[in-house]
């Protein structure tokens, strides 16, 4: 059944199956299909290495890399470990690159981000960056406050699979004013 309240389709199904039902969006009308069998396996959650709790702000290609390869050498790879990001400080410092496009760090990511998402792709894993919806982010970096299409096309040209989003210094939320961060 829908449910309107909470805008999703919940239920309980007795009888395994495929049950299809239809969904309208944007005035089309589209077939979706549910699977019901004791045999399915239950999706494994976004598992993965994010880069603050172990580097900080020493991010780089190279630990990036070094790190994609533990998890596949170490089989966590194989236990569903398949998501890589890159928490603050990627970033090429503390003020937006000329020309609006964010860039990173040159001396830490020496192939650029492409590059680094083409490493993890060609091994199955997904590829992550942070950014924050302020002009700055938690640890005083450029944030994608105004120029939130530029960097989802930058991204998105990079290979991005996940963004994490903070809101740090979010001038509406009335957090502190971005430009008075040490």
């Amino acid at each position: 059944e829908w449910n309107s309240r909470r805008r999703l389709v919940e239920g309980t199904v007795k009888t395994e199956g495929d049950y299809i039902y239809k969904v309208i969006a944007d005035g089309d009308t589209l077939p979706v299909k549910l699977t019901v069998s004791k045999t399915l396996q239950m999706p494994t959650p976004m598992m993965g290495w994010l880069s603050w709790n172990v580097v900080l702000s020493n991010v780089s290609e190279s630990v990036v890399r070094e790190t994609a390869d533990a998890l596949i050498e170490k089989g966590l790879f194989d236990a569903g470990y398949k998501w890589v990001g890159l928490d603050d400080d990627w970033q090429s410092g503390r003020e937006r690159p000329e020309g609006g496009a964010p860039e990173p760090n040159p001396d830490r990511f020496p192939s650029g981000m492409k590059a680094l998402a083409d490493y993890l792709h060609e091994r199955g894993m997904k590829f992550g960056v942070y950014s924050d919806a302020a002009l700055r982010t938690c640890d005083n970096k450029f944030g994608s406050y105004l120029n939130e299409e530029t960097d989802a096309s930058a991204y998105a040209d990079w290979g991005v699979d996940f963004l994490k989003y903070d809101y740090c210094w979010v001038p509406e939320l009335g957090i502190g004013d971005p430009n008075q961060r040490p």
